[in-house]
């Protein structure tokens, strides 16, 4: 596909529905629905659409270490404007006869992809953890990579960005919705996202939310699966008729006024009848061994030695460093504190993890497997198990890194970014390449932030970037313009701020440009018009 035919754009939904919670009557209405439009898709000759899966990174950590791309090739380096705070990975000294990691740099590497040379940040030459004890390199993604930078969003608040992360301005269908009028799966949508979610859709009624953590795939199933539901009736049996029969009611109306055939609804309330009789074992033993896999590969992508940024060890030793040093600032819940080991290889311990990364992975394994959903969207925000010196107990790190330094910052988020690709890179695997080609992956944090030239933490910005993933794309594509100078006062340097493209009448690419490139890589025409 072509770099133009990615950002321009032209319309097509006008309606939206809000949703509302989940029960085994609105479950069935959406099963019923979802058919009913697949019934008419089907006599229609639309082709199957693809599924969308969505990590937001909510809190927006700075992705320079990762998946923000601000070269465009080595060349370019001289083009980049130093900030002490943009920097992922660290120089070398050699102290009292021992090297150690401490000044920060900004580092890349050039990568050959097919015909295709990539500069990324120095972690992309890091080897990633995979089931049972092997490794590979993380470059195995980037065939599959989308970058889209420098999108302006108009908006510098994580309430607001967290909104447009989903539902672009103009838009009357968000993202978790763009393939819902013609889904194929029982379930059109599904999420776990508690800030700023937004389904509306042209014609499905409901997401299917699940409220808390936990076995995530016995909660979307078991309103279907079990007989009982002891907290609304003694006798569940009569509940589950009762629904029942409620569901081939509305089925019989929506059916006639949709699709007049008999056959429509016919197939309609099978789909409802197969999903609750659908046998999947236990859900306790399912979801543990999902869960126990990907958290395994967290466990050891922060516990993985790589070259440069933590096999020896990082920070200069205390004696060396000048007093109040904000690079070394880091946070509890409530305050920031400056650290005071040696190390700082000791901030990660064997407890650290991504909170709820394992538990997201393993939902959307389970859900895009047994074909529930044609759209996931699922959220992350803490790095846990942290050991900051002087504070008891272990401590969580958020997304939204205003005071975290750029001398643990490096560590923390590089480790963080192996975690994630670890997991991705097996949730690929597992899918397969047939249904991994038909799957579309963003991860996204609601902007990209500024750094403070201080070297002490970032703020928020009027900026964001976009990553997708999908098996649908075979070489890697980066399109869209940043700044080399950021233009929010107080924030020097290249660090992501949206700049003028000339296939966009040299304007910056927006949110609309953006949404409609998702639509188009889900087999969709774009859904507003730019």
């Amino acid at each position: 596909m072509k770099r133009r035919d990615f950002i321009k754009s032209s319309s097509l939904f006008v309606s939206a529905h809000i949703l509302k919670p989940s029960t085994l009557f609105v479950l069935g209405e959406t099963i019923i629905q979802s058919l009913i439009n697949r019934a008419v898709a089907a006599q229609a000759g639309v082709q199957p659409l693809k599924k969308w899966v969505d990590f937001m990174y909510i809190g927006a950590p700075p992705n320079w270490h990762y998946d923000l791309f601000l070269l465009n090739d080595p060349n370019d380096a001289n083009n980049l404007m130093a900030n002490k705070m943009v920097s992922n990975w660290y120089g070398a000294r050699t102290i009292n006869k021992k090297t150690v990691y401490c000044d920060p740099i900004y580092k890349t590497r050039s990568v050959k992809v097919g015909n295709k040379t990539l500069t990324v940040p120095e972690i992309w030459g890091a080897q990633v953890p995979t089931s049972g004890s092997g490794t590979r390199p993380m470059t195995d993604l980037l065939p599959h990579l989308l970058s889209i930078r420098g999108i302006s969003t108009g908006n510098a608040t994580h309430s607001g960005n967290q909104t447009l992360h989903y539902l672009a301005p103009g838009s009357s269908v968000s993202l978790p919705a763009l393939g819902a009028a013609l889904a194929k799966s029982p379930i059109p949508a599904v999420y776990t996202v508690t800030n700023g979610f937004s389904y509306r859709s042209k014609t499905s009624k409901s997401a299917v939310r699940m409220v808390s953590n936990g076995n995530y795939i016995k909660m979307l199933l078991e309103p279907f699966l079990s007989k009982t539901d002891v907290s609304q009736i003694k006798n569940g049996e009569a509940l589950v008729q009762s629904d029942l029969n409620r569901l081939r009611e509305a089925l019989a109306s929506k059916s006639t006024n949709l699709h007049p055939e008999n056959r429509v609804a016919q197939e309609s309330l099978k789909g409802a009848r197969e999903l609750i009789q659908r046998q999947f074992g236990d859900l306790s033993v399912l979801w543990n061994s999902l869960v126990g896999k990907y958290s395994d590969l967290i466990k050891r992508s922060f516990q993985t030695k790589v070259p440069g940024l933590n096999d020896q060890p990082v920070g200069l030793p205390l004696s060396e460093r000048t007093q109040g040093d904000p690079t070394y600032t880091i946070v509890d819940r409530t305050k920031d504190y400056l650290i005071t080991t040696e190390d700082l290889n000791t901030l990660i311990t064997e407890q650290t993890t991504v909170f709820n990364m394992a538990e997201s992975f393993a939902l959307a394994e389970f859900i895009l497997l047994n074909n529930l959903s044609d759209s996931v969207s699922l959220q992350l925000s803490v790095v846990s198990g942290i050991n900051i010196p002087g504070i008891t107990g272990p401590q969580n790190i958020s997304y939204d890194q205003h005071f975290v330094g750029s001398v643990p910052g490096i560590l923390i988020n590089n480790l963080t970014a192996i975690a994630y690709a670890s997991c991705l890179l097996e949730f690929i695997q597992t899918l397969g390449p047939d249904l991994w080609k038909n799957v579309v992956l963003n991860c996204s944090g609601e902007m990209v932030r500024n750094p403070d030239p201080s070297g002490r933490g970032s703020d928020h910005s009027a900026s964001a970037n976009m990553t997708l993933f999908s098996g649908a794309i075979t070489e890697p594509i980066v399109v869209g313009n940043i700044l080399k100078n950021g233009t929010q006062a107080g924030y020097p340097g290249t660090w992501g701020t949206a700049g003028p493209v000339k296939d966009l009448n040299n304007e910056p690419v927006q949110l609309t440009h953006a949404h409609n490139t998702a639509a188009v890589l889900l087999g969709l025409p774009a859904p507003i018009a730019a």
